[in-house]
């Protein structure tokens, strides 16, 4: 029996499209591989996979897993213009991504909706560097896991309202944020002063969780401004942790905050 009689047998190509569609987007929700469930999905039968290459929203999530030549290329073609999430997940002691790949995503940068990187201290240069050098005026939510002690610098993120460092340090003064509605520095080993923490707080009005825990043991206290610090008023917050981090700073935030 050859391929085009055997496709025609397929059970699942009688399936109403309506039913495939809900499969399809019932599948999505519950996974977390990516293009992965695409490209896995083409395998059931030819008509399964012409439904599958017409559905942008299951080529919108890239994850560093070691694309086949082209593939990369022809998931971010099939995504069409919709917003994109850029994720990385652990492999053993690889953890970044090809230079090629890197390039085929960059050229994406302003259709980046989420941007998840894991950095890796085996690595002598960190991959994440021209990621976050690069213009993502459209860049929502950015998370960063890292063991390098490399000091980064954020390109354009002007529209970006969820930001969550874990093991990184970020260079505060060449770093502008505003309008956050989520902050997180977790075991964050070079913290911004406390002047700078309240001009992001500030500059974030809307702001609803903020998360401040394990810094480095050897972070100093603060030096206090010689002006008074402004008073602060966000009437979204609904979550302030501050855990094992300099006395000083705990002070200085409970004091200026204001919440419902």
């Amino acid at each position: 029996m050859d391929n085009t009689q055997r496709g025609l047998d397929n059970p699942f190509d009688r399936l109403p499209l309506e039913i495939f569609d809900l499969i399809l987007h019932m599948a999505l929700e519950a996974s977390n591989s990516g293009t992965r469930l695409g490209r896995r999905l083409c395998l059931v039968s030819r008509a399964w996979c012409r439904a599958v290459r017409s559905m942008p929203d299951l080529w919108k999530v890239i994850i560093n897993d070691r694309y086949p030549p082209k593939k990369l290329e022809d998931a971010l073609r099939l995504s069409g213009n919709l917003p994109l999430h850029i994720k990385s997940v652990e492999d053993g002691n690889w953890g970044g991504w090809r230079g090629r790949d890197v390039d085929l995503v960059l050229g994406h940068a302003h259709r980046w909706h989420s941007l998840e990187l894991k950095e890796y201290a085996c690595r002598d240069v960190p991959y994440t560097t021209p990621f976050l050098a690069a213009a993502a005026p459209n860049l929502r939510r950015l998370s960063i896991v890292g063991e390098s002690y490399v000091s980064y610098t954020l390109g354009d993120v002007s529209n970006l309202r969820h930001l969550d460092l874990r093991r990184v340090s970020m260079d505060w003064g060449a770093t502008r944020l505003s309008g956050l509605v989520s902050l997180a520095l977790v075991s964050i080993s070079d913290p911004p002063d406390i002047s700078r923490v309240v001009e992001i707080l500030e500059a974030s009005p809307q702001i609803e969780t903020v998360d401040f825990r394990r810094w480095d043991r050897w972070t100093r206290e603060p030096v206090l401004p010689t002006s008074a610090l402004p008073s602060l008023t966000f009437p979204q917050l609904s979550s302030l942790r501050l855990s094992e981090i300099p006395l000083g700073y705990v002070l200085a935030i409970v004091k200026h905050i204001r919440a419902p």
